[in-house]
This record gives structure tokens, sequence and C-alpha cells, in this order.
């Protein structure tokens, strides 16, 4: 768990997960949207305040608990909630946001 600044108000490294997750074909790989971010609070309460420093990727974790992140530059946060993930097959993820779409390959 992210751990709160009492001198600067700031919570960094909080996670955001997008609501889905995407099983490849064979079940050996799993796809989802991580956002990561830090919270400023106005407050000692924490439920007000300001994000900052958002970085969104594509995490791709294998059974063996093997990594690999794809970062989403440059996408907004309602952009990533309409964002879908498909397997094409076992080594090949399609992120789709509208009409964009992007692939990405597993080694």
């Amino acid at each position: 768990m992210p751990q709160y600044n009492l001198l600067t108000g700031m919570i960094p490294g909080i996670h955001e997960f997008e609501p889905t997750l995407y099983w490849s074909p064979d079940s050996v790989h799993v796809a989802l949207i991580d956002c990561v971010y830090d919270w400023t609070a106005n407050n000692q309460e924490l439920a007000h305040g300001k994000e900052s420093n958002r970085r969104c990727s594509i995490a791709i974790v294998s059974r063996s608990g093997k990594l690999k992140l794809v970062p989403l530059a440059n996408s907004s946060s309602s952009d990533l909630y309409r964002a879908r993930l498909q397997w094409s097959n076992s080594r090949q993820l399609i992120l789709q946001i509208d009409g964009f779409s992007r692939t990405i390959d597993l080694p």
C-alpha cells in the first residue's frame, strides 16, 4: 500500500486497474490495463485533492510470473475506459480504442 507523506500530503504510486482481465486463448497469459498515479490531498481526510503523474500501461503476465509492460503514452482516462484488448492468438494482443488499433507481439 502506498505511504502517506505527512509533510507533502502526497500518496505516491496508487494503482488503478481497468475493470476487465483478458486471458490468452491458451490461458498462459493475462493482460490488463494498469494506471499508476500520485495523489496530493487537500487536507488530512484525503478525500479531496489532486491527481498527478499518471502513467498507464498494458500489463501482460504469464503463469510463470514473467511480466511485459507496454506503456500507453498520451491516452486519457476516458480513452482507457473505452479501450478493449483482444487476443488474436496466444502470442498477439490487440488494443482497440474507438477506431484506433495497436498490435502487441509477445516473444
